[in-house]
C-alpha cells in the first residue's frame, strides 16, 4: 500500500479516501477509478444507477489476484446472517420465511437483484446471470473460495483498530515500517493476552 499511496502514487491518496469514503462508487462510475475490490452488493448498486441514468460505465468482474501457493479464485468475504429474534411474536412464520430465504426460493429470487444467496442452485446462477448480464460475474461469484473477512473472535475489532491506527501512521509517513510493526505487535500481544 505504501508503494501505491506514496511511491508511485497510482492509488487515490489515503487522506482523500478517508475524507470521501462513500465516494468510491461515483469515482468508479465516472471513470476516475479503474478497479475496485468489492462484493456482489456492488452489482445491484451499478444496475440501479444505470437504470436511473446516473452512469453508463462499462464494467466487468474479475477474481482477486492471489499470492503464489494460494488456490485461484480464493477471496475474502463476510456472511450475512438471518435469524429469528428471541422476542418474535411470529416465530413459526419467521421460521417459514427463513426456510424460503435460505433454500430454493431465495436461491432463485435473490440473484435477480444481484444478491448472492446462501444456497446455490442452477436456477439461481441463471437468474444471477440474467440480472447482471455478465458471464464473468457468475463464474467469479459462484465459484469463489471464500475465506472469512472477519473471523469469529471476540477481540477481532480491537485488533483491527490497533492495526488501522498503526498502518495509517505508516502510510501517512509519520512512522517507519519497523517501528510500525513493532508497535502493532506489542499492541496485538497486549490485546490477545487480556
Amino acid at each position: 500500500m505504501n508503494r501505491l499511496f506514496n511511491e508511485d502514487k497510482s492509488h487515490v491518496p489515503l487522506a482523500e479516501i478517508k475524507a470521501n469514503d462513500s465516494q468510491y462508487l461515483s469515482d468508479f462510475e465516472n471513470g476516475r477509478v479503474a478497479m475496485i475490490p468489492q462484493g456482489e452488493w456492488l452489482f445491484d448498486m451499478l444496475m440501479k444507477d444505470a437504470q436511473a441514468g446516473k452512469t453508463d460505465v462499462n464494467w466487468d468482474v474479475a477474481p482477486l489476484p492471489v499470492p503464489e501457493g494460494v488456490e485461484a479464485g480464493t477471496t475474502w468475504g463476510a456472511t450475512q446472517f438471518a435469524a429469528i429474534p428471541g422476542d418474535s411474536k411470529h416465530v413459526e412464520e419467521a421460521y417459514e420465511f427463513l426456510e424460503y430465504l435460505c433454500g430454493d426460493g431465495g436461491a432463485s429470487v435473490l440473484p435477480k437483484f444481484g444478491i448472492l444467496p446462501s444456497y446455490s442452485s442452477e436456477a439461481g446462477e441463471d437468474a444471477f446471470k440474467e440480472a447482471i448480464g455478465k458471464d464473468s460475474a457468475v463464474e467469479v461469484v459462484f465459484n469463489a473460495k471464500r475465506l472469512p473477512e472477519a473471523p469469529a473472535y471476540d477481540k477481532y475489532n480491537d485488533l483491527i483498530d490497533a492495526f488501522t491506527e498503526n498502518a495509517e501512521l505508516y502510510l501517512y509517513g509519520e512512522k517507519g515500517i519497523d517501528e510500525t510493526m513493532a508497535n502493532f505487535e506489542a499492541q496485538r500481544e497486549q490485546i490477545m493476552s487480556k
